[in-house]
């Protein structure tokens, strides 16, 4: 009788755990996983990508989510051509994060995903800032950096972004 009393038991508590597994994922949410990408950092005067940050904006932080058959419009420079290339290359089970921060050339760096979250059906991905070496020319610079990730279903529609400081972007 107590062997019955303890399998009942070990039972259901492996039911609760069973349960459990499907709030850490987000209650049925695709997994998102496998970043990869690159990142660099360019003078403002010469950006090479075609959306997002240039000299002629005020804007400091722009975001882009990709998808497969997407594009992404860049320069004729060899670095953006593998931008895009990648971009161009998506598959249907996976999706890019595009990220252009406007900083200063003395101090430059580009915004990297550290985690990302199911919150409310919506994709969260907090953002890391990465600085990188100084540039020897200009006074601003725009860090650019492509995150690829790999996703189980259906990749996001949308996505929220957290900045190290605090500030969410809807893309």
């Amino acid at each position: 009788m107590r062997r019955r009393a303890l399998l009942g038991t070990i039972s259901a508590g492996m039911t609760l755990l069973g349960g459990c597994s499907d709030l850490q994922s987000g209650g049925g949410q695709p997994d998102v996983y496998n970043p990869t990408g690159r990142a660099t950092i360019r003078p403002l005067q010469t950006p090479f990508v075609r959306h997002g940050i240039d000299s002629d904006a005020d804007q400091y932080l722009y975001a882009g989510l990709f998808t497969e058959g997407a594009t992404l419009d860049v320069t004729d420079e060899p670095d953006a051509r593998r931008y895009a290339a990648e971009v161009a290359s998506l598959a249907t089970d996976q999706f890019a994060l595009l990220t252009t921060l406007r900083t200063s050339a003395s101090n430059p760096a580009y915004f990297w995903p550290a985690e990302t979250e199911w919150r409310d059906g919506r994709l969260r991905v907090e953002l890391e800032r990465q600085p990188k070496s100084p540039l020897d020319s200009g006074d601003e610079a725009v860090g650019v950096a492509l995150t690829t990730f790999d996703v189980d279903g259906e990749p996001p529609d949308g996505a929220s972004l957290v900045t190290p400081g605090g500030a969410t972007l809807s893309v």
